[in-house]
């Protein structure tokens, strides 16, 4: 028996740029699931979540499309239409589509100088 999801694919402006198929799993790399779901919302949470993106590291052999390990480049101040959608072994479908906004912020330098500071002691 199957059960849950077998394939999820990413869409970025109707380009697949990301996705899984869960076709066959070898031994040698079952320890890289681990990093396909996210294992710590597992733990905590009981509820298996799964990357649209390749973590470092991971060696499973699933993924296609893969462009730029699904990290999508979102730095032009535009909109983008996003869709996801998700399989499982009987061919059942559902997608998700919505849009993101980007907008560049400048993220403020931390004073390391000064926090070092307030941890030392007086002599």
């Amino acid at each position: 028996m199957m059960c849950g999801i077998y394939s999820a694919t990413l869409i970025c402006d109707g380009n697949p740029v990301f996705g899984f198929k869960m076709n066959s799993l070898s031994f040698d790399l079952a320890r890289f699931a681990n990093s396909q779901a996210d294992y710590e919302e597992w733990v905590i949470n009981h509820r298996w979540v799964h990357r649209l993106y390749k973590q470092p590291g991971n060696e499973l052999d699933i993924y296609e499309p893969n462009i730029n390990n699904g990290i999508l480049d979102l730095e032009d101040e535009k909109p983008h239409n996003i869709e996801i959608i998700v399989s499982d072994a009987f061919k059942n479908k559902s997608s998700i589509k919505f849009k993101v906004f980007s907008k560049r912020v400048q993220i403020p330098q931390k004073n390391y100088l000064a926090q070092k500071n307030l941890f030392m002691t007086a002599k």
